[in-house]
C-alpha cells in the first residue's frame, strides 16, 4: 500500500540575541509512504515564510519579506531488519534531526 499525507502548520517565530528576528510562517509537509517489504518514507516541508523583522528562521532573506521556503527533505530507507539508511537536508539552524522515522 502506497500513500501520500500532508501536515499542515502556521506560526510565529520570536528569537533574541544578536541573530534574533521575528517572523510568521506556514509549512505543508508532505510524506510518501510505502508500505511493502522494505519500508521507504520520503517527506519535504515546502511553504511561506514573511520576516517581519532581523533574521530569518529558514534562511530566507532578512527584512520584511515574503519567501518561499524548503526548510527539509529527508528519506529513510529499511533494506534489511538491521540495516537502516536515513538521509535529510534541511536549511533550518533549528530543526530538529535524528531518529524520525520509525515503522
Amino acid at each position: 500500500m502506497k500513500s501520500f499525507s500532508f501536515r499542515n502548520t502556521v506560526g510565529f517565530n520570536f528569537r533574541s540575541g544578536p541573530f534574533g528576528g521575528a517572523s510568521q510562517y506556514y509549512l505543508n509537509t508532505i510524506s510518501y509512504r510505502a508500505d511493502t517489504k522494505r519500508p521507504l518514507l520520503i517527506e519535504a516541508q515546502v511553504g511561506l515564510e514573511h520576516v517581519l523583522q532581523g533574521n530569518s528562521a529558514f534562511g530566507s532573506s532578512m527584512g520584511n519579506s515574503t519567501k518561499l521556503v524548503i526548510p527539509y527533505v529527508g528519506m529513510f530507507y529499511q533494506p534489511r531488519e538491521n540495516i537502516q539508511i536515513e538521509i535529510q537536508i534541511s536549511n533550518s539552524p533549528y530543526y530538529r534531526s535524528g531518529g524520525r522515522y520509525r515503522y
